[in-house]
């Protein structure tokens, strides 16, 4: 314990310690940027894929609705065309 009226003298840090730090931060800092970002990016994939199976199902579930399986109205032909071959080129 120090005499009164003095104060007590901190220990200096080890020589190099503050510098250690400092390069471990920047050997883990890109790595930790990386994982968050590459969390974030597979967010917005899984997101992009739930989207896309919603869109989907939306289709399929109107599609099915539709009165599509009446063949005379659909603008097909009720019998086939037999198309005659007009080409008159000797071979």
């Amino acid at each position: 314990m120090p005499a009164s009226g003095q104060k007590m003298r901190r220990p200096l840090p080890v020589c190099g310690e503050r510098g250690s730090s400092l390069a471990e931060f920047a050997i883990a800092l890109p790595l930790l940027v990386v994982l968050v970002v590459g969390i974030f990016d597979f967010a917005a994939a899984f997101n992009l894929k739930q989207e896309l199976n919603n869109a989907v199902r939306e289709g399929a579930q109107f599609a099915a609705r539709q009165p599509s399986n009446d063949l005379l109205n659909s603008g097909t032909p009720s019998r086939p065309i037999y198309w005659r071959r007009t080409s008159t080129i000797a071979v």
